[in-house]
């Protein structure tokens, strides 16, 4: 369909049509196949040429593409040019990089996105919790809805992680206290808080 889609945008051009970055993203969809992915520099080239400002998801497809191939070096790349354009990032970016980062085993790296996803999560996107769970851990993603205020998502991790982790640590109790306390269920708090003592776990000076 590439060769119907370029003859498109031709009969576009000569009705006059604006060529918008909704066009391009199309694209660069196209072009994504192993066997077409070299002409996606050309689409970019032609799409300033056209002064067609990029979008957001245009470099969230760019990064989606470079992720899908392990590039680490091509994210890193793509990043650099949507801040030269003077682009904001926003949440399903960072989600992208994070778990880019945290397949190739790059924890301290995906860390510093994870932070990123949740700075800028609206708390509306599932994407979120996925990264959150795949990059680090239940604990981490708990913590990181509590302080989103995502308290429901934050409880339904709490008892997916008892169902299958079971619960044998300290810090696995004080992810969900501190959920608690930071949203000033204290009540609630005081639940996990008996859990940890009928499982035979210390309270720490976190805890408290």
């Amino acid at each position: 369909m590439i060769r119907l889609s370029l003859a498109s945008m031709k009969k576009m051009r000569e009705l006059g049509h604006p060529i918008s970055h909704l066009i391009f993203i199309r694209l660069i969809i196209l072009h994504s196949s192993p066997n077409h992915r070299k002409a996606i520099s050309r689409i970019l080239r032609q799409m300033r040429a056209d002064k067609v400002h990029p979008h957001v998801s245009t470099y969230n497809i760019l990064m989606k593409i470079k992720a899908n191939q392990h590039n680490i070096e091509g994210l890193v790349e793509v990043f650099g040019d949507m801040k030269r354009a003077q682009v904001e990032p926003k949440e399903i970016f960072f989600c992208i990089l994070a778990t880019a980062h945290a397949v190739a085993r790059l924890y301290t790296v995906c860390e510093a996105y994870v932070e990123a996803v949740e700075k800028s999560a609206t708390g509306n996107n599932w994407s979120t919790l996925d990264v959150l769970i795949l990059s680090k851990s239940f604990v981490v993603a708990i913590e990181a809805f509590g302080r989103m205020g995502g308290l429901s998502h934050a409880e339904q991790l709490w008892l997916e992680m008892k169902s299958k982790k079971g619960l044998k640590s300290t810090k696995q109790f004080n992810s969900m206290i501190s959920v608690y306390s930071r949203l000033g269920f204290i009540t609630k708090a005081t639940k996990p808080y008996e859990e940890m003592e009928q499982n035979g776990c210390k309270p720490n000076a976190i805890t408290y």
